[in-house]
This record gives structure tokens, C-alpha cells and sequence, in this order.
């Protein structure tokens, strides 16, 4: 079995055992893996095999590299600021060609000091892991296949990558897909034209944008270059939808210019009647697609007709998703009351996005807009002159109305979905999620905006280490209540150096091995910046090479503020994932210093910026909030039948705790 798919079961728990027999050492294997690992196997521990002592070592970070402070973090809070200061020029000078000095091989500090770490004396909260059997790996990642195909919200990268791995190496043949991206990027990739039959015609030219960026690293479909073998798979899914009848004619006029553009392209030949309607439609000038309809009647000022123009030939979903636009140009309650009326059953989906959307405070400054595109995120601000031609605002008091209006077809949605329903009180910190598709992922990864709490004696240890690369930095930036940015990076420590938050020093020479850390005691942070609200993690490559061109991974530790045991100290890794975006820059994850939490992000962005600092993390602000609108509880609340307080009664049992279930019951965990 591959990598990938290991990595990916490690990520849900579960461990695979080589052996489909007891082994004969499983005690001292299930021993070995709780001393060193801290996990504790509650399920299939007689399968227990040597090889996953090491798998689940380098899964959590046994390898880590030193960083530049050997003595982490006592050595750097005894350093003065002058001190830290000529250390990082000297590490500097050191290692960007300066022959004629003797410490070219100078890595470390010049102050540090000789000492002995104590011995590791923390309390840990064990792993819970499950092993299975070899056989019964491929049928448990075909339910889970089955899982992520009939996902409506994109995939992350490494659910895709785990799909698309038991596609072409395991014979796994998805009967449905039910997202849109996922079945594009699955032509794209295995260019097998069956895949086809999970997309509308209208599909097609995202399709195209796929391939131009995948095989082409183009943005831009006016301008096409296709090689003859993309030509050639384009028309071959044509030809197949038009023969089954899958097209939608206006649909497809909302793009006329760009579809005019890619059949001239391919030189696309029709050989059916439907192919030559379509075919004349998009190059005549007559026909109008429903979108130029819906802005005509705007236009006009008839809000009523635009609505039901966009309600009837779109869906409700459509509706949601203009809301704003729409009642920003209704001249009455009556007339907002309507469009609310119209709005029928939305996909529970779109649902999701919009009442989290009208939770957020209105912004009376610049937008920022948010929006994904090859598993990127990407921002684009308002500029001044757009600010002004804005015409598109909610009052508080419309956006309280819509959101009252969808929590209720929420609830009419999803009412008696499930039967009797158990619901750990935690689980109102996990995020529903539906902001994954710029996600990486491996060991730990939470659904965006997920929340957990950080005990008031225990402090964060966040890191970062590489490989086949020779310097990235990780970085922290404090955004305050007025949206003020602070600083805390290997540029800035050691004018803002403290003992609250404690940073390791700047790696530049990791080409074969590079860490960086940062300690910090939430509490006493708080004290020396009241006004600070959060503080992001972010990682960045200043070599300039994207991190799928290299090896990362990050995470956090959870450690006792008096610190014990080594710098990497495998039992207390609560995180540790791949950071292997097609970009230099990824959101890592949070600290919420008000509530106390750690809030988990993991957002790979579209950015070739080298530094930290190098705009505002203030777009990330509505993910801080996440979960006081929508969370696991409250929407499992709103399906269950029944929410009962015993978890041997309940059907599906919420929760990550080891609990006792009945026969037949399901239990999910975050």
C-alpha cells in the first residue's frame, strides 16, 4: 500500500498491521508505541507489528532537526536584546559568503551556555488509535472514497490525492460525484472521458481552465494553447454530451465569448442536430442568457421579476447567493420580504455559507474578498475607487432578518435526518466543514475554525522544519482590536523580544535539515499587549521555492509552561502536517488570546510573498468566529430525532472521547 494512503489512515486513527495474523511481540510493540508515541491502541491489538513504531515516530516528527538555539527556549530568554541581536548578524554574514571569516561553519548561538535538560515530566492525554489488518485497509478507503465522493465542497489536497491514488493504483470506480471540482480535476487528471457524466455542459470551459493551469501554468482562457491531445479529449466530451442530451443552453450562453473562443479553438466539428443549435446560439447575437435577464430587470428597478427570473431558471441556491445584491436595490420591506419568500429550499451547503456570511459584522471599510482556485486561496481587496461605486450594503438589521429567515430552513432541512444522537459538549468548538478546499492535510488537521482550548498551566510550542530547501521562515503576526499588525518574525524579535513568547532563532542553512519553534504562554502574552486579539502562524519560503518543491511540515505541541523533556518531544504533538501547497506562503493556524484557544486554519494561499508580514491577516478574521454561528453540535442538534445524554442509548455518537457505544451505533469523531 502506498505512502499516501498510510499517511492518510494515520490521519483518521488507524493504523495498519502487515501481519493479517496475531503477532507473537504485539505486547511489547502496543508497549513501545505508548512510551514513545503516547498512543494507546483501543482496537486490534493483537495485529500489532514492529513497523509501526517507526511509521507513527516519523508520522508525528520523531526526525526533527535542532534549531538554531540548541538550548530552546531557556537559553534564548536568558539572551539580552543586543545579544540575540549580534547573533543573527553573525549567523547572517556567516552564511551568505563571507570567506575570510573563521566561523563559516558557525550554526548555533555564541552565548549559549552548556546544560542539562530535565528529564520529560508532563501529564499527556493518550492517542487513541485502532489497527486493522492489511486485507481490511482497501475496503475501509473505498468507504471513505465513497465518503469524499458524495462531498458536495471541494476536496482538500490530501483527500484528493488519496482518491486519485486508489483510482489509478487500486481499481476504486466512483458510481457518483457529487462535486463539481472534484470530478473536473478527476479529467483532468486521469483524462478518462467517463468522468464526464458527473459534470454539465457548462462545466466544461472550468474544465478547460484545469488544463490550461495544470498542463500550462495559464491563467488566462482568451488566450488557448492546447496541445492536440487536449483538443482531442475536449471534443471527445462534447460529442458525448451532446449525443446525451446533457447541455443546458442557457446555461452555457452566461460564457458565450469564452465558449465561442475554445470551439474555435479546437476546431469542433458538430455530428449531431443538438451540437449544431448549440453550436449557432453561441456564435449568433440574439440569444440571452438568464443572468442578462436577471440584470435587465434590476435595471428596470423591478426587483420582484429579477427574483423570480433568477429563483425560477437558476434555483434558490442561485437566489442565496445574490441576496445582497438583490435587496440592496429593493425599495421597500415588502419588496425584501418577498425575495425571502422566494427562497424555497436552498442546498443545505449554500445554507452553511450564508448564515455564517450574515453572523459576520458588517464592514463599513474595504472588502476583502475570498475565493478559491486551484486549491489556492485567493484575496482581493477593494480599492478606493471601488469602495465608492459600491452599491451592495446589508444594515444590520436586514442581514439579522435573512439570518433568522435561514437558520429556520436550516432546521426545516435537516429536522429527523437521524435517529436518537449523543452530542459531547466539546464538539461545539469543531467547525462544519465546508472551507476545505485550500487545505493541506495529515495527523491532526481540524475542519477551519475549529477551537481548542489551551489549558490555563500549559503553553503552545509551534513549529516548523524542512528539507531540500534552504531557508523558510515561520513567523507570527499579532493583530490587534483595531486591526493593528505586530510583528514577531526573525526580523522584528529582537526589538520585540519577551518571555511570553519565545522564538528560536532564523534557520537560513536547512537545506538538509532546518526547525523553527515558537513558545508561547497565552496568559502573560495577554498581559504585555491587552489590546492584542490574535495572533497568527504563518509559514513562509524566503528561498522562493514553493512548498510542493520541497519538504515541510508544521504543527503544535501542547507543553507544561515549566518545560521538561527535549525541544521535540513526540507525546506531546497534538499536530503535525504536510505544508505542501503550489505556493510560498500558507496560514498555519491561531491563537485567540480572549477565549484562550488555539483556532486551526490551515490555509494555503496564492502568493509568491517570502516574508510573513507581507499584507494583513485581517481577512482572516471571520474563521476566528466560525463556530459561534455553525458547529458539529449545533447542526447534529438540529438532525438528530432525539439528543439523548447517554451514549449507550444514542444511534450516532458525537464525540472524540473513548466512550462505550451500542452494537450497530456510529460513532464521529472531529
Amino acid at each position: 500500500m502506498t505512502k499516501n494512503l498510510l499517511e492518510f489512515l494515520f490521519s483518521k486513527r488507524v493504523l495498519v498491521s502487515s501481519a493479517n495474523a496475531p503477532t507473537e511481540n504485539c505486547f511489547e510493540i502496543i508497549f513501545t508505541l505508548s512510551s514513545s508515541c503516547n498512543i494507546k491502541i483501543t482496537e486490534g491489538a493483537e495485529y500489532a507489528d514492529a513497523n509501526m513504531v517507526a511509521f507513527a515516530s516519523y508520522m508525528l516528527g520523531t526526525k526533527v532537526p535542532e534549531p538554531f538555539y540548541i538550548g530552546f527556549p531557556e537559553s534564548v530568554k536568558k539572551l539580552s536584546k543586543d545579544e540575540y541581536l549580534y547573533d543573527q548578524l553573525l549567523h547572517y554574514v556567516t552564511n551568505c559568503g563571507f570567506e575570510c571569516l573563521s566561523l563559516k561553519s558557525q550554526k548555533h548561538s555564541v552565548f549559549e551556555e552548556q546544560f542539562d535538560r530535565l528529564s520529560f515530566n508532563e501529564d499527556v492525554t493518550p492517542l487513541e488509535f485502532r489497527i486493522i489488518r492489511d486485507d481490511d485497509a482497501l475496503p475501509l478507503l473505498f468507504e471513505l472514497a465513497d465518503g469524499m465522493m458524495a462531498a458536495t465542497r471541494p476536496l482538500s489536497t490530501v483527500q484528493y490525492d488519496v482518491l486519485l491514488t486508489l483510482i489509478r493504483e487500486h481499481g476504486y470506480s466512483p458510481t457518483a460525484c457529487a462535486s463539481k471540482n472534484t470530478a473536473i480535476k478527476l479529467l483532468c487528471d486521469t483524462r478518462d472521458a467517463g468522468f464526464a457524466k458527473f459534470i454539465k455542459m457548462n462545466a466544461v470551459i472550468d474544465l478547460i481552465d484545469q488544463i490550461n493551469y495544470t498542463e500550462y501554468r495559464s491563467e488566462n482562457l482568451k488566450k488557448l494553447n492546447l496541445k492536440n491531445r487536449d483538443r482531442k479529449f475536449i471534443t471527445a466530451i462534447l460529442d458525448i454530451m451532446f449525443e446525451d442530451g446533457k447541455y443546458n443552453l442557457s446555461d452555457c450562453l452566461e460564457k458565450k465569448r469564452l465558449w465561442n473562443g475554445l470551439l474555435h479553438h479546437i476546431h469542433y466539428t458538430p455530428k449531431c442536430e443538438a451540437a449544431k443549435i448549440f453550436l449557432s446560439s453561441m456564435r449568433g447575437k440574439s440569444d440571452r442568457s438568464v443572468y442578462s435577464d436577471f440584470e435587465a430587470a434590476l435595471s428596470e428597478g423591478d426587483v420582484r421579476r429579477a427574483t423570480d427570473v433568477l429563483r425560477d431558471y437558476k434555483g434558490s441556491s442561485a437566489l442565496l447567493r445574490n441576496l445582497d445584491y438583490i435587496i440592496s436595490r429593493a425599495k421597500s420591506d415588502e419588496d425584501v420580504a418577498y425575495v425571502l419568500s422566494r427562497l424555497d429550499m436552498p442546498s443545505v451547503i449554500s445554507l452553511f455559507q450564508m448564515i455564517e456570511k450574515y453572523s459576520q459584522k458588517p464592514s463599513y471599510g474595504p472588502r476583502t474578498f475570498k475565493f478559491t482556485k486551484h486549491s489556492l486561496l485567493k484575496l482581493h481587496t477593494e480599492k478606493e475607487s471601488e469602495r465608492e461605486r459600491r452599491k451592495t450594503f446589508t444594515t444590520p438589521r436586514i442581514a439579522n432578518a435573512i439570518k433568522a429567515v435561514l437558520v429556520k430552513k436550516l432546521n426545516d432541512s435537516l429536522r429527523g435526518k437521524l435517529g436518537k444522537v449523543y452530542i459531547d459538549g466539546e464538539m461545539k468548538n469543531i467547525a462544519v466543514p465546508i472551507h476545505e478546499s485550500s487545505s493541506m492535510g495529515g495527523f491532526g488537521a481540524l475542519p477551519r475554525g475549529s477551537r481548542i482550548h489551551i489549558d490555563d498551566m500549559k503553553k503552545i510550542r509551534a513549529f516548523t522544519y524542512w528539507e531540500k530547501v534552504y531557508d523558510i521562515d515561520f513567523a507570527v503576526i499579532g493583530l490587534d482590536n483595531e486591526d493593528s499588525e505586530y510583528e514577531f518574525s526573525w526580523r522584528s524579535y529582537s526589538n520585540m523580544k519577551n518571555n511570553a513568547l519565545c522564538f528560536s532563532g532564523d534557520e537560513v542553512n536547512g537545506y538538509d535539515g532546518g526547525s523553527e519553534f515558537f513558545d508561547i504562554d497565552t496568559e502573560a502574552f495577554s498581559e504585555l499587549y491587552p489590546n492584542m486579539e490574535y495572533l497568527f502562524f504563518t509559514d513562509n519560503v524566503y528561498s522562493g521555492t514553493p512548498f510542493s518543491e520541497c519538504v515541510c511540515r508544521a504543527g503544535y505541541m501542547v507543553r507544561d509552561k515549566i518545560d521538561t523533556g527535549e525541544i521535540f518531544e513526540l507525546k506531546t504533538v497534538k499536530s503535525s502536517f504536510k505544508v505542501n501547497c503550489d505556493s510560498t506562503m500558507a496560514y498555519l493556524f491561531a491563537i485567540d488570546l480572549k477565549r484562550g484557544d488555539l483556532v486551526w486554519l490551515n490555509v494555503a494561499c496564492d502568493s509568491d510573498d517570502i516574508i510573513g508580514a507581507s499584507h494583513s491577516p485581517a481577512f482572516l478574521r471571520p474563521y476566528m468566529t466560525l463556530t459561534d454561528s455553525l458547529n458539529l453540535a449545533s447542526v447534529f442538534s438540529m438532525m438528530a430525532s432525539e439528543t439523548v445524554d447517554d451514549p449507550k442509548d444514542a444511534e450516532i455518537v458525537l464525540s472524540d472521547k473513548d466512550v462505550e457505544i451500542s452494537e450497530g451505533a456510529t460513532q464521529i469523531r472531529s
